[in-house]
């Protein structure tokens, strides 16, 4: 247990922290060593390495927020062995497989009833990736957490498939929430000195939204795929 990063308390279940006393097996471990062959996907490894190049990334603490089999456990070991890799994600199952499969040595149970990352220390992660942002509808629960835990000057990425709600308005309401909440505790890593300008193309694919969000919303700008680099103010 570091006790630098992880709060007193936590508990651990089949080496998994924030883990509960329930039925749990390892899912798509066979698929994955046949698949992979100890090694993740090329293209699932080009987008770590490009995070670690962009940062000159080489030590500090990674949390992997929505990590599902950890792939990104083996890319920061080969390309930044001296990190501190945390996985964290709400299948539990997918956490055993990541146990079984790659073995990083912090692996994070999240869980919905609770602030998201209830036993990780304030100001202790260096980089954040949010590998898969799916539900939308836990942006109020998601993003206070994610600005405590990140030490300032850390940094975030945001990597979103567009999907995760039932409805149009839900993205447009989801993403006004994010825009928000990068507006007051994140600069841009794309466009420095143009943070609102970044976020809203970021979000939108129009540099400009932000001027007009009371504007009605195209199917194009609120189902957009979403993804960046931001440093936590």
């Amino acid at each position: 247990m570091n006790k630098k990063i992880f709060k007193s308390g936590v508990k651990e279940y089949l080496g998994i922290l924030n883990g509960s006393e329930c039925a749990g097996k390892p899912q798509g471990t066979a698929k994955y060593r046949i698949r992979e062959n100890g090694r993740p996907h090329p293209k699932v490894v080009s987008q770590y390495v490009k995070i670690i190049k962009a940062l000159s990334f080489n030590k500090g603490v990674v949390l992997d927020f929505g990590c599902n089999m950890a792939h990104a456990s083996f890319v920061f070991k080969e390309r930044a062995p001296k990190a501190t890799y945390i996985g964290a994600d709400l299948d539990f199952n997918a956490l055993l497989a990541a146990k079984e499969v790659y073995n990083p040595k912090f692996l994070y149970k999240v869980k919905y009833d609770e602030p998201c990352l209830s036993y990780i220390k304030n100001n202790s992660i260096d980089l954040l990736i949010v590998s898969r942002l799916t539900n939308w509808s836990g942006v109020d629960n998601f993003f206070p957490e994610f600005s405590r835990v990140l030490k300032k000057g850390g940094h975030l990425f945001v990597w979103s498939n567009g999907g995760g709600c039932h409805s149009a308005d839900g993205h447009v309401v989801a993403k006004l929430k994010v825009y928000n909440y990068l507006k007051d505790n994140y600069k841009s890593c794309r466009m420095p000195g143009k943070d609102l300008e970044s976020f809203s193309k970021a979000l939108w694919g129009d540099e400009n939204r932000y001027k007009k969000l009371n504007k009605e919303f195209t199917k194009e700008e609120w189902k957009k795929r979403f993804n960046g680099l931001f440093i936590k103010k």
